[in-house]
């Protein structure tokens, strides 16, 4: 019998295994159950329209896309989904993996280039707004600047951005 030997060159690196083990995986829920697994890790539903936009969307990469409230600093390079696009476009992968570090009540519903977050805010005042949060943290706290009173608008005011 045969031993394959695994070179630096065949070795399969760490994102190519999760997301193989996740292909595996994800598709033993459904984009409902998933969704409700979300809801439940969040601890609140969805607004509506933004649940009904999950069901539907396919992430895409490199958008070449822009929020018109302010094109020259608020890129959008992706959307994330439920769906079957690569693991680090999946809204509730990627929520599992940033929960701890972000205020409790933002869920990141997209990124922008430089991999900072544009969050649908799911509690207290600005409830159902969208607003834009920079990694880099001023004085030890997250800063949110307001993108869009909704989700809706947030998509109206995507504009393609010039290159």
């Amino acid at each position: 019998m045969e031993t394959a030997i695994l070179t630096p060159s065949t070795t399969p690196n760490a994102d190519v295994l999760l997301n193989a083990y996740y292909q595996i995986v994800r598709f033993h829920l459904t984009t409902e159950e998933r969704l409700a697994a979300l809801e439940a890790d969040l601890g609140t539903k969805l607004p509506a329209e933004y649940a009904s936009f999950l069901k539907q969307h396919r992430a895409q990469e490199n958008m070449n896309a822009a929020h018109a409230a302010n094109p020259d600093y608020w890129d959008v390079h992706a959307l994330y989904e439920f769906a079957d696009g690569p693991i680090h476009l999946q809204i509730d992968k990627v929520y599992r993996l940033v929960a701890d570090t972000l205020p409790s009540s933002l869920l990141p519903i997209a990124e922008d280039s430089a991999r900072n977050f544009y969050c649908l805010v799911m509690e207290g005042p600005k409830k159902g707004q969208i607003v834009f949060l920079n990694g880099e943290r001023k004085g030890g706290k997250h800063e949110a600047e307001n993108v869009a009173p909704s989700f809706a608008a947030f998509l109206q005011g995507l504009i393609r951005r010039e290159i």
